[in-house]
C-alpha cells in the first residue's frame, strides 16, 4: 500500500526555488520592519493545514487580496465571523446570482468549511497595503506570472 501525497511532497522542491525562499525572506524583512502585513504570519498557509492534498478537487487562486485589518486569514472568498464582507466579494456572488440559475450564494464567513471540503483556496502575492507590486518585483515573484 502505498502512502497518499502530502503538501510537503509536492511542495518541498518548489519551497527551495530562488523566487520562493526570496519572497519569504522579504516578507519576514518587512513584517520585522514593522510594515503591516495580511494574513498574520499564523495564517500564511492556512488552505494547506485545512485541505488534506488527496481530497483537493479545485484549486482557487484570489487575485483581489485583502486590504483591511482581520480580513485576510489565508484563504481566499472568505473572511472570519464578525468581519465585514469585503466589496469585491459582495460583487463577485452578485455576478454569480445574476448570471448562474439557481446559484445559492455560499456564506464567506465558514471559510474553515471551505477548505474541509476538497475546495483550496488561497490568496497568491502577499499583501501590503500601497506596496504590493513592489514586493512582487523585489522578491521575484512577479517573473512567475509573465
Amino acid at each position: 500500500m502505498t502512502t497518499p501525497l502530502t503538501w510537503h511532497d509536492v511542495l518541498a522542491d518548489e519551497k527551495q526555488q530562488p523566487y520562493f525562499l526570496n519572497t519569504l525572506k522579504t516578507v519576514a524583512e518587512e513584517r520585522q520592519s514593522g510594515i503591516t502585513i495580511y494574513p498574520p504570519q499564523k495564517d500564511v498557509f492556512n488552505a494547506f493545514r485545512f485541505t488534506e492534498l488527496g481530497d483537493v478537487k479545485v484549486v482557487i487562486l484570489g487575485q483581489d487580496p485583502y486590504h483591511g485589518p482581520g480580513q485576510a486569514h489565508g484563504l481566499a472568498f472568505s473572511v472570519r465571523p464578525g468581519v465585514a464582507i469585503p466589496p469585491s466579494l459582495l460583487n463577485m456572488y452578485k455576478e454569480l446570482e445574476a448570471t448562474i440559475p439557481g446559484f445559492t450564494r455560499p456564506h464567506p464567513r465558514l471559510s474553515r468549511k471551505l477548505g474541509t471540503t476538497g475546495r483550496a483556496a488561497a490568496e497568491y502575492g502577499p499583501d501590503r497595503p500601497r506596496r504590493t507590486g513592489a514586493l512582487a518585483r523585489q522578491s521575484g515573484l512577479g517573473d512567475l506570472y509573465r
